[in-house]
């Protein structure tokens, strides 16, 4: 079958490229011994995260043969995604401009038909870090018990319930798979490993059962709504760009898309690439302060900017058309023009209260309540929603996004650095998401020179260790600096020129941030989205990899 790979053979191909990675000292010869099927993912000049990959498969395999001996299996990776502008502002029709990093979660599984009684899934965590350690799913899941199930199993139900809800796959599952999870991505870091964990098990569900994902199986959009029902499911609110990264990520490319969850079917139309800028390098730091967004009185809290930004948004649509604005192109519109706009709805408001201003825009309101809030108009109760101060900020940094694609596009490193920026500074922390008239005026008298691009706004979902960090890779070199993902803890990312100065800034923060460990700080270039690996070109030596590239 397609994929399908002797485990002993892979464990031995990849444990050898890893001894002489790490007994050569330069990259060229560690590339020169890659294995075609990390080349294909990788890239032949990014020794790296091949090595970091090839340590992480030979650990999947000797869990996969301690689990299920020595068979053929196949390998479903999907990686961590790092988004460097367009932040919170997916799930309301900005632009993201996104790579994907070695950070990655792999399944290595075997398919076998399945009979009456078999789980449709069982997988063995290869990391004990994770409880269960071990989750079979049979079939007949319940809608109701998916996000009751402990830890990561909820995703996996979640993974087999959205197939069979989005996609139609039989809930009979004529296969099993039967494998082990490893990863290399840290949980509640923003970096969304529980999106690629989805992802991944999805993708290996689907390879099982004949409807692999990829150039010539399902519809993109189709998996995207897939993965963000089975995340639903577990309970997360999610949107699209994480998925989206992973499914559309490129090796050396930056990935510019309209994530837009009500607009799904027009994705495919605003995916653009653009290559990576040579010698450019991202450092990524885990701040170690674990997100906490998904549950609770937290998750109603965070939603709220969103929520405020939703309802405000199709308010000032409407009122750009009647003034003669292009509604659909807040691009379009001058910074006068956006402030002028905010001043038509209120600093914040109960959900009551803009009810009643808005009546022509109930279904609108309620419907975004919806959408953004656990537990709807329950969960929300008597809250204020800002309204001007996030929708301020997802006005700018849509501008933002824009711009900074063109700019890494053409080069222009140092702009696209202004611009991470000025888009952490509308995370602060501290900032005040109620803004009045008097504040409107002064932001219009204060960047009337320099553009809505370089206003903040003030979305508030950053944390003070994040701030402190950024301020580290700034002056360690850094370009710019920002929160990456959905704030509030997780990691930030600095942009810089040269692989030197970004390793420097690496070794200068472990020493200023000794509580952070190895792994929480590394150096980071695109790599593929989610796959299935192509073990068939596994013992292609360096002739033959010169043949299919010359």
């Amino acid at each position: 079958m397609s994929g399908d790979m002797q485990i002993s053979r892979l464990h031995k191909a990849l444990a050898d490229f890893v001894e002489h990675s790490e007994n050569e000292d330069s990259a060229q010869a560690c590339s020169a011994a890659m294995p075609a099927l990390l080349e294909e993912v990788y890239g032949a000049s990014n020794s790296d995260s091949a090595l970091r990959a090839g340590e992480l498969l030979v650990r999947a395999c000797e869990a996969f043969i301690s689990q299920h001996g020595d068979c053929l299996a196949r390998i479903m990776r999907s990686p961590a995604r790092v988004n460097l502008r367009g932040m919170h502002i997916d799930n309301n029709g900005g632009y993201t401009n996104s790579i994907c990093v070695d950070r990655e979660v792999m399944i290595m599984f075997k398919c076998q038909p399945r009979k009456d009684g078999d789980p449709i899934c069982k997988l063995w965590n290869a990391d004990d870090i994770f409880e269960p350690r071990e989750v079979s799913v049979a079939s007949g899941i319940r809608e109701a018990e998916v996000s009751k199930a402990p830890g990561w199993e909820k995703y996996v139900r979640g993974a087999i319930l959205a197939a069979e809800q989005v996609l139609g796959c039989s809930p009979t599952w004529p296969c099993s798979i039967y494998g082990v999870v490893a990863s290399t991505c840290p949980a509640g870091a923003g970096l969304s490993s529980s999106h690629a964990f989805v992802l991944c098990a999805l993708g290996a569900l689907l390879n099982a059962a004949g409807m692999a994902p990829g150039a010539d199986g399902i519809d993109p959009i189709l998996e995207l709504k897939a993965a963000q029902r089975a995340e639903h499911l577990a309970g997360v609110k999610s949107g699209l760009m994480d998925q989206g990264s992973m499914i559309f990520g490129r090796a050396n490319t930056l990935l510019h898309a309209h994530f837009y969850d009500l607009q799904m079917d027009q994705i495919p139309s605003t995916v653009r690439h653009c290559a990576w800028p040579g010698g450019c390098k991202v450092v990524v730091v885990n701040s170690r302060i674990v997100r906490q967004l998904a549950t609770g009185d937290a998750a109603v809290q965070y939603a709220l900017p969103r929520l405020g930004c939703a309802i405000a948004l199709p308010i000032l649509r409407a009122e750009a058309s009647r003034r003669g604005l292009t509604a659909e192109d807040e691009f379009s519109w001058s910074i006068d023009a956006t402030l002028s706009l905010l001043k038509i709805v209120p600093a914040a408001g109960q959900l009551t209260e803009l009810l009643q201003a808005f009546p022509e825009h109930e279904a609108m309101i309620s419907a975004a309540v919806e959408r953004f809030i656990p537990g709807g108009r329950s969960g929300l109760g008597e809250m204020k929603i800002p309204l001007r101060g996030s929708t301020l900020f997802t006005l700018a940094e849509s501008a933002r996004a824009r711009i900074f694609f063109t700019a890494l596009e053409q080069g222009d490193l140092d702009k696209c650095g202004a611009f991470m920026d000025a888009g952490h500074k509308g995370d602060d922390p501290e900032g005040q998401l109620h803004i009045s008239d008097d504040d409107l005026d002064r932001i219009a008298a204060a960047h009337a020179d320099n553009g809505l691009a370089f206003v903040p706004g003030v979305f508030c979902a950053g944390h003070q260790r994040l701030d402190e960090l950024c301020d580290a890779l700034r002056a360690a070199g850094a370009v710019g600096a920002s929160l990456t993902g959905a704030g509030r803890g997780g990691c930030v990312v600095g942009l810089f020129s040269s692989s030197e100065l970004a390793n420097a800034a690496m070794a200068t923060l472990h020493r200023e941030f000794p509580n952070l460990q190895q792994q929480d700080i590394f150096v980071a270039t695109p790599v593929s989205g989610r796959g299935l690996l192509n073990t068939s070109v596994l013992e292609s030596g360096p002739d033959q990899k010169r043949s299919r590239t010359s």
